[in-house]
């Protein structure tokens, strides 16, 4: 989840805003990862102080992907999971807490400011998964349409350590006509998809390339990816409505919901659907659900080349066929433990079908081996 702080920050000498003041980047995962991984882990994140990777299994606002249930960084429970562990009454002083242990990396001082700071300041919570990527713009753009269409304060997110100066900002009480919230929401992506599972799963469809294939999919709902809630100062994360990332779009289009976000305006909805927009989308075995993995129910795309998606996400192609070769070495021992997790988050027939279709997996790779191995049992 990343969370951000919309107001303007004191400049660096070449005139950018400095990155702990422009968001914040909390990374979740399980607190008893294999200690080899969180330790990588730890290394590739160490040098940025507003990235924190948390030992956590909690995710607030699943139902909209977006963080805007009772649970959000505004309503402050978030924030205390991932500050202290646990859910923290807003009357307890905080010289009482001890930070959690489950803290592995970023600068605190910066974390501990956001949340104290959650009420003063527009909050942005955007969705991004393991599996997942955005534009290299991505977050900057939504900073920026957030700044446009939201109500914020005269006060500046600053360390004890600055200088006190107020910087120009949109003072609330001249914020007529601005939403008390917002959605923004990616409705097309890149998949793509290793070798090995479109050889040997998906036998219709050939891939050339050592990279894998990636397809260029359009659709008609928000996707997870890049899903951004934005809350204006004054409002509490209770006064947003809570939709299923699929139907939020239907949903904030109707002529009856145009007004719930304190719009006047009939040109202008509650969310903006970023259609000139994608969002890059690894389908792997090791996906929670198998959503569009091996190409079940999305056959169907444009094929995309690397030159072009390393303009817009940094990608190389060259660690895509690294990606793409340790999948393929790997195949059957990974489609094996996501099978014993699979129900761990889905349940009832959700969690029967996803176990199927990895079931159906494992015995199309052991097949398209020569394996002899035994079926895994469900």
């Amino acid at each position: 989840m990343i969370n951000q702080t919309i107001q303007p920050a004191r400049k660096n000498s070449n005139g950018s805003v400095p990155e702990q003041y422009r968001f914040i980047w909390i990374i979740k995962v399980d607190p008893k990862l294999d200690i080899r991984l969180r330790k990588r882990m730890v290394q590739l994140l160490t040098p940025y102080p507003n990235f924190y990777l948390i030992g956590s299994n909690k995710n607030y606002g699943h139902s909209s992907g977006a963080g805007v249930s009772w649970g959000s960084w505004r309503g402050g429970k978030a924030g205390n999971d991932v500050l202290y562990g646990r859910n923290v009454s807003p009357s307890e002083k905080m010289i009482n807490l001890t930070l959690s242990q489950e803290i592995y990396t970023g600068d605190t001082s910066i974390l501990l400011l956001a949340h104290a700071q959650r009420e003063e300041k527009i909050i942005l919570e955007t969705r991004l998964d393991a599996d997942d990527g955005l534009p290299l713009n991505y977050l900057e753009k939504i900073q920026e349409s957030a700044a446009i269409h939201l109500s914020s304060k005269n006060e500046i997110l600053s360390t004890e350590h600055e200088s006190q100066e107020k910087l120009v900002s949109i003072d609330a009480s001249k914020g007529a006509g601005k939403l008390s919230w917002m959605f923004w929401c990616i409705p097309n992506s890149y998949n793509w998809h290793p070798t090995d599972l479109v050889d040997s799963i998906d036998q219709g469809l050939s891939v050339v390339n050592d990279s894998g294939l990636m397809l260029k999919l359009k659709n008609n709902f928000c996707l997870t990816p890049g899903l951004t809630s934005g809350i204006s100062v004054g409002v509490t994360a209770g006064e947003v409505p809570r939709y299923s990332h699929y139907v939020l779009m239907k949903e904030l289009r109707k002529y009856k919901n145009k007004y719930l976000c304190g719009n006047r305006k009939k040109e202008r909805h509650c969310i903006q659907v970023l259609d000139d927009v994608y969002a890059v989308r690894a389908r792997t075995p090791t996906s929670d659900g198998m959503s569009g993995v091996a190409l079940f129910g999305s056959g169907q795309g444009e094929k995309y080349q690397w030159d072009e998606l390393f303009k817009i996400f940094g990608i190389r192609e060259e660690h895509a066929i690294l990606t793409n070769h340790y999948i393929n070495d790997n195949l059957i021992a990974i489609l094996r433990d996501n099978l014993a997790g699979q129900c761990s988050h889905l349940k009832g027939k959700l969690c029967k079908a996803s176990q199927m279709a990895i079931q159906t997996m494992i015995e199309k790779a052991q097949k398209s081996r020569g394996s002899r191995t035994k079926p895994t049992a469900l």
